[in-house]
């Protein structure tokens, strides 16, 4: 069935949202239950203010255990990962010798077939061995030098793409366009699908909105330097052909639906998705390739949307309708109006930014990995996720039904994160790999 569309106007917002029963009982509760479970235990107030809500609310004990149980499915889902961990490791360690060089190998891969990272295990590990279990380097012998005089180049372990960026004036008209070239790996996903992942080298820049900037808002400062270490960032906004093909790999913690998007298109952006999905996505990749894949940081994201840039867009002072695909019957500073197409396109049908990433500025708003913050006091300075268990998630780079404004390098937004609309999406990054293939 088709969302039904309504359209919100306030605070500068032009949106249109999938009607969503937010003051569902079931919801109400559900939400209540995500903020009171800690570790995947209710503390007892917890657990007396959970059983009075079921009598205000008008929730059978069948509905509110069964909201309850999905709530906690995955702390519990991972406590039993931990335990299955330790059983093995219990199991290396019977004999009473130190686990084999094998043992060790095949140790860490059953710990990233249960999607555990390092630091999960680490407090196991050192409670069963009185240590951290290092894998050790087997030593490489020396190689002979070659009987050539010019040996042949080494293979590069990526590839490259060339691609072309625009510059803008004020009126939103090209006046420059520069070559560019950017390193890249193409992850298989399965089904025919495939993801190329961007290298973003690592930087400093200036967060936020510069001093003046034509309508910034408070949310948007302090500017603030932030240093990014090197990481790797989807090309494209993830696709639905994408989605689909990791729809149909094994369940980390919650079931996806092949085809949530209300826009149909296979290289369209996958859009109706809510937070936690975005996530699953994400730790589908890494339980499939082992490379550590996730939704970006907010400072990541801007970092990779500037691309070296300090004017409002990355194609400069404004944008037009020939850039980028968003509302546009307005207009931001001396832009020019053009059409509004009042729906998504295919991914990279406009010019990429200098890192070689596409759509940065509009189609599809992406979420982010932090919890929203109404201004940039205190936040992070080296990259990382600004997390405190709100109850709102980032969203960047504004969409299809968005004034210009909110489509810029530095705008911020946020919703709920259990909030499905066809308007947001998603891009995910992994770490710098060690070796790529």
């Amino acid at each position: 069935m088709s969302p039904n569309i309504i359209t919100l106007k306030g605070e500068g917002y032009k949106i249109r949202l999938s009607r969503s029963p937010q003051d569902k009982p079931e919801l109400r509760y559900r939400r209540k239950v995500e903020n009171l479970a800690r570790q995947g235990k209710f503390t007892r107030p917890g657990r007396r203010m959970l059983r009075s809500l079921r009598s205000q609310y008008g929730l059978s004990d069948e509905a509110a255990d069964a909201i309850e149980a999905e709530v906690l499915k995955p702390f519990h889902d991972y406590q039993r990962k931990l335990a299955e961990y330790r059983e093995a490791l219990a199991e290396c360690l019977d004999a009473g010798a130190e686990p084999s060089r094998n043992d060790l190998i095949d140790l860490k891969d059953y710990q990233k077939h249960l999607g555990l990272k390092d630091e999960d295990v680490a407090a196991i590990e050192q409670e069963l061995t009185g240590s951290r279990l290092m894998l050790a380097e087997q030593p490489v012998m020396p190689k002979p030098k070659p009987a050539v005089s010019n040996p042949e180049p080494a293979v590069k372990q990526y590839s490259t793409f060339s691609f072309e960026t625009v510059r803008v004036d004020a009126q939103g008209k090209v006046i420059k366009t520069t070559p560019g070239e950017a390193a890249y790996f193409t992850e298989d996903l399965g089904s025919g699908a495939t993801l190329d992942m961007v290298r973003i080298p690592g930087g400093k820049y200036r967060m936020g909105a510069a001093e003046g900037e034509e309508d910034a808002r408070e949310n948007e400062y302090p500017q603030h330097e932030v240093t990014v270490p090197e990481f790797w960032m989807g090309k494209y906004a993830v696709t639905q052909a994408q989605w689909k093909a990791v729809a149909a790999l094994d369940n980390v913690e919650r079931d996806l639906k092949a085809d949530p998007a209300h826009f149909k298109g296979a290289e369209r952006p996958v859009e109706c998705v809510y937070w936690g999905e975005a996530v699953e996505f994400c730790q589908r990749l890494l339980q499939r390739t082992g490379r550590d894949y996730q939704l970006p940081s907010e400072a990541q994201w801007e970092y990779a949307c500037r691309a070296g840039t300090v004017t409002p867009f990355y194609f400069g002072p404004t944008i037009t309708p020939e850039i980028v695909n968003y509302a546009g019957d307005c207009t931001y500073g001396k832009g020019l109006k053009g059409i509004y197409r009042q729906e998504t396109v295919d991914v990279g049908s406009f010019p990429p930014n200098a890192f070689g990433l596409y759509d940065m500025h509009g189609n599809v708003w992406e979420w982010c990995l932090d919890d929203w913050h109404s201004s940039y006091q205190g936040a992070p300075a080296d990259g990382s996720a600004w997390k405190s268990s709100g109850e709102r998630k980032l969203l960047r780079g504004g969409s299809w039904n968005d004034y210009p404004r909110n489509c810029g390098s530095a705008f911020r937004s946020s919703f709920a994160p259990d909030l499905h609309i066809n308007f947001i999406g998603f891009r995910v990054v992994c770490s710098a790999p060690r070796a790529l293939p």
